[in-house]
């Protein structure tokens, strides 16, 4: 699966099939545990079901949480490399010394792709790859604005300030946008959940009242 090759480390060793395999362990152990607490038939099917996408549902989440960790270090690590360069460190060099500095999965990434560069694999190559398996908008421009500066020798440093703004820029508009969709997003509890409650507990005593007084 290619979220399993994107998450890396000790997901990075599951094939697909030793991930199916353990959707149907999963599955029967839930099965198990309904069958004892429960012998609906209906319940049983739903739970079963419900347990087989579990393990799915969890790389999932573990997908996205590593995407958003690496949305929010791609700012701090352009930066850092533009004033080590500014520093007089060549790329390479800077960029280990960051690798050092930080951790993350980003900074992971990095770190595999210089390591296949040392070994003599292609630059852009490494670094297309990286951008690729982790999936991330943000990164590809990364990726592709460190090819571009390398090939045509553009000094990357003030090139990766502006990068780093330009990202600082889109998170904080993309936290702006969410912080205005949360209340068109709260009505739907409000509606759903809230409003029936307090018109239960405001109505609720004068049904009573009126149906015990014979009305």
């Amino acid at each position: 699966m290619v979220i399993l090759k994107s998450l890396g480390g000790k997901y990075s060793k599951i094939d697909p099939y030793q991930f199916f395999v353990l959707q149907l362990f999963v599955m029967f152990l839930g099965m198990l545990i309904c069958i004892l607490i429960s012998k609906n038939v209906v319940v049983v099917i739903v739970s079963s079901v419900v347990f087989f996408f579990l393990p799915f549902l969890k790389i999932k989440e573990e997908f996205k949480k590593r995407k958003e960790s690496i949305e929010r270090q791609l700012p701090d690590t352009a930066e850092l490399l533009s004033i080590m360069l500014d520093a007089g460190l060549d790329f390479y060099s800077a960029s280990r010394k960051v690798v050092q500095i930080m951790d993350g999965p980003l900074l992971d990434d990095l770190k595999d792709a210089l390591s296949k560069i040392s070994l003599g694999c292609d630059k852009r190559f490494a670094f297309t790859e990286m951008a690729q398996k982790a999936s991330v908008n943000q990164l590809n421009f990364f990726v592709k604005t460190i090819n571009m500066s390398l090939e045509s020798g553009i000094g990357m440093s003030d090139t990766l300030k502006r990068l780093s703004i330009s990202l600082r820029n889109s998170r904080f508009a993309l936290a702006e946008k969410k912080a205005q969709e949360t209340p068109v997003r709260m009505l739907i509890p409000l509606v759903l959940l809230i409003f029936p409650t307090i018109f239960i507990v405001i109505f609720g005593p004068i049904a009573i009242n009126f149906i015990s007084a014979g009305f």
